[in-house]
């Protein structure tokens, strides 16, 4: 496949999804600043056309703002065949920008020029605060899978980061794709036995009936 000349997906899928999304937020607030950005991507994990696409991660960062020692940018893990997406989320505002790569897009010679016709788009204020006052209307949207069929874990991660959640419990939403009460029982869990279990040189062997969301955690 060509892609002139380019590794992959490398960095400027990442940056034009980035590019559109900063468009779509800066429509809702005209003064955002990038400190207060939280991007969210299965970039990495998706493949496209049988390619990697972690070089699209590169793209993402925004004079070294978006990353990970900030813990600003969150790797979500996926199947290799699910569509490459991202979501750019603003503390202040509230508002998600949501980009999608389009499967009908995809040719035999993806170039550096395609800007917005790559990605689907959508945005929305999904902090919790807000849905919560418009629990009714967003019943619908999530029905009509505004963010493709991601609002859920998209949702939860970005409000539970925005509040500070502390990194080992980001390392557990980002393998488990999402934030539910079942990785809090494991954080927990794994909080008790450190404290009062100690690993020591060997770690821990964890057996569990009915394994679910704790399990990830763990």
């Amino acid at each position: 496949m060509k892609t002139d000349n380019l590794s992959g997906y490398d960095k400027w899928m990442g940056k034009t999804a980035m590019n559109n999304a900063l468009d779509l937020l800066k429509k809702q607030n005209s003064a955002l600043r990038i400190e207060n950005l939280i991007v969210l991507t299965n970039a990495g994990y998706a493949e496209v056309n049988e390619e990697t696409t972690e070089g699209a991660l590169d793209g993402v960062d925004l004079n070294s703002w978006i990353s990970r020692g900030r813990h600003t940018l969150i790797e979500i893990h996926s199947a290799s065949w699910e569509p490459l997406w991202f979501a750019v989320y603003d503390k202040i505002s509230g508002y998600c920008a949501y980009l999608e790569l389009k499967q009908s897009e995809l040719t035999a010679s993806l170039t550096t020029s395609m800007n917005q016709a790559l990605f689907s788009s959508a945005i929305e204020r999904v902090d919790a605060n807000y849905l919560y006052e418009h629990a009714g209307n967003y019943k619908l949207k999530f029905k009509n899978k505004i963010f493709g069929g991601n609002e859920f874990r998209i949702i939860t991660i970005v409000n539970t980061i925005a509040e500070g959640a502390p990194l080992y419990v980001m390392r557990a939403f980002e393998f488990h794709d999402h934030y539910c009460p079942g990785v809090t029982s494991g954080v927990l869990m794994i909080q008790y036995l450190k404290k009062h279990f100690p690993a020591g040189k060997r770690g821990y062997f964890v057996h569990t009936i009915d394994p679910l969301c704790k399990e990830d955690a763990l």
